[in-house]
Formats: C-alpha cells, sequence, structure tokens
C-alpha cells in the first residue's frame, strides 16, 4: 500500500460505508412499498367494480346462490330496481287485510295492499264511490265508513274524474255529497272478517278516531295497522287507543302511525272466553229442557184420572 492509499483510507469516515449501505436499503423498502400499495389499491378498486357493476367479471358467490334457489326465485338475485323485483313471483300465503279511505283512487292504487293480494291475500276495500277497480281482488264496499252505521257525512264524489287525477286528489270534477256511514263492527261483519285480521289501513280525513273507538277488540284483533292523523288534534287519541286499549307497538311518520299489535295472546283469551260462554248456554239450555219436563211431568200430575 501506497503512502497516499494511506492518505486517502486515513480521510474517508469511519461510518461512511454503513450509511450508504443503510440509504440504499431504506430506498429499496421506500420503492417496494410504493409499488406493493400501488398493487393492493388495483386489485381492491378491481373486486369493488366487479361487484357493484362496470366491470364485468365472474360472480361465483351469486351464481352459486342462484342455482341453489334455482325456479323462478333466482331471479331476485338479477332484479336491478325496484320495479323488477315488484315484477317477481312471490311466495303465497294466506291472510286478511281491510284497507278503509275515502279517495277511490287511493284505495284502488294502495302499494301496500296491491303487495299483499299479489302475496296471495284475500281482503276489503271500503271507500264511497269507488268507481272501477281494476286489477284488483278485494272485495269492494261503496259506503264510507265511521265508528257507527247511520252517520251523515259529507263526501267527495270522483267518479266523474280520471283514475290518473283521481288518483292525485284532483278535485276539479268531484262532487261533494252527503252520504250515510257503515260503522266499523258491520264492516267486519259485513266482510265476515276472521277474528285476526293481517293488516288494516284507515285513511278517512276525520273519523279515524270514531272508527277506533268503535273497533271490536273482544272479537277481533288486526297485527298491523297503518292510520292516518294528518297531525290533528285527534292524534294524540289515536296513539292512545293503539298503545293502551289494544296493546300496540307504535311508531310515526309521514302523517300516520304504524303499529304492529300482539294478537296471538288476545286470540287465545278469546278463545277461552267463547268456549266458556259456549258452555254457559249449552248448560242454560239443558236446564231450561229439565224445567219444562218437571213443569210438564206436575200438569200430567194434577190432571184428573
Amino acid at each position: 500500500m501506497t503512502a497516499l492509499d494511506i492518505s486517502l483510507h486515513m480521510k474517508m469516515p469511519i461510518g461512511g460505508s454503513a450509511d450508504k449501505h443503510s440509504s440504499e436499503s431504506s430506498i429499496h423498502w421506500c420503492i417496494f412499498s410504493i409499488v406493493l400499495i400501488a398493487v393492493t389499491g388495483s386489485l381492491s378498486l378491481f373486486f369493488a367494480a366487479t361487484r357493484f357493476g362496470g366491470v364485468d367479471g365472474p360472480k361465483p358467490h351469486v351464481e352459486l346462490i342462484s342455482e341453489r334457489l334455482n325456479g323462478p326465485y333466482a331471479g331476485i338475485l338479477n332484479a336491478r330496481n325496484s320495479e323488477e323485483l315488484l315484477a317477481l313471483p312471490l311466495r303465497k300465503q294466506e291472510g286478511f287485510f281491510i284497507d278503509i279511505g275515502t279517495s277511490s283512487g287511493q284505495v284502488r292504487d294502495s302499494t301496500r295492499a296491491r303487495h299483499l293480494e299479489r302475496k296471495g291475500f284475500t281482503g276489503v276495500c271500503a271507500v264511497p264511490f269507488p268507481g272501477i277497480f281494476t286489477n284488483r281482488t278485494c272485495k269492494v264496499v261503496g259506503l264510507p265508513v265511521s265508528g257507527t252505521t247511520g252517520e251523515k257525512v259529507r263526501v267527495n264524489d270522483c267518479t266523474g274524474s280520471p283514475p290518473s287525477l283521481e288518483s292525485l286528489n284532483h278535485q276539479t270534477d268531484c262532487v261533494e255529497v252527503q252520504a250515510d256511514t257503515m260503522g266499523i263492527a258491520d264492516l267486519l261483519s259485513l266482510a265476515a272478517a276472521p277474528p285476526v285480521i293481517d293488516y288494516m289501513a284507515i285513511d278517512t280525513h276525520g273519523t279515524e278516531q270514531a272508527i277506533l273507538e268503535n273497533f271490536p277488540v273482544h272479537d277481533f284483533c288486526a297485527r298491523s295497522w297503518t292510520v292516518k292523523h294528518n297531525y290533528l288534534e285527534s292524534m294524540k287519541t289515536i296513539r292512545h287507543i293503539l298503545e293502551i286499549t289494544m296493546g300496540c307497538r307504535v311508531r310515526e311518520g309521514a302523517g300516520e302511525y304504524w303499529a304492529r299489535c300482539p294478537c296471538d295472546k288476545r286470540t287465545e283469551i278469546n278463545a277461552a272466553a267463547i268456549t266458556r260462554e259456549a258452555q254457559v248456554h249449552e248448560e242454560q239450555r239443558k236446564g231450561d229442557g229439565r224445567e219444562s219436563l218437571v213443569r210438564r211431568e206436575g200438569v200430567r200430575g194434577e190432571m184428573p184420572l
């Protein structure tokens, strides 16, 4: 080694070589991290686009479920909007509903009642001057409904309005007339309603409270309700009847109450009460028969020989 090499070696810092290797390692790790982040982000974007649309790619999970469902229900997974979903076939169920209103357009076009009919429910649509109920299966009662029968009320006869305008509450061709009401108890009797009604809707522009106050709770129970209150003074009373008298869980929104009621226990109680009442009547009938027999025997004993 020459004197020049020794001199250069002596002038080099002691940790210079280690710092150089450390810097190179940091640069390598930085580049690796950037590449890893880019790859991960690209994969995440691709899978998200494939899942929610925008990129055509395989959908093994959806295809597996569709294969397992088979039949018409597989189309539920492929429905792109609510219209396509409503057009799909439904599992048929048995049930009963009552839809009470004052506007034939609103009752006829009721989304909830039509949905129940598509599921196989039977029901009654009560509305004054119903007009033509196309594409509906409910039995139509053409009278206004209130708490009791025979009340005089003013209602709109919109049968001369086009159906499209009538459903929007267009009042140009409507005439206000007087009509007699049918009480809620008489409506239930006329409809041959079962003791447990699956759904009831009331939108009568003022007689909702009277209908609930006169609803025969000892003979009938509705599992679910929608009751319009339109933020009138009666809304507190309507809620009180639903919660306290009927024992329902009530939610409020959009000017109406939604209620879910426990009909199963009440049905058992009512069935037991009906059974006891039938037994009492049977015992009274037998007692009357024995008493008549005793009277007849007594009369025979008093007859002269």
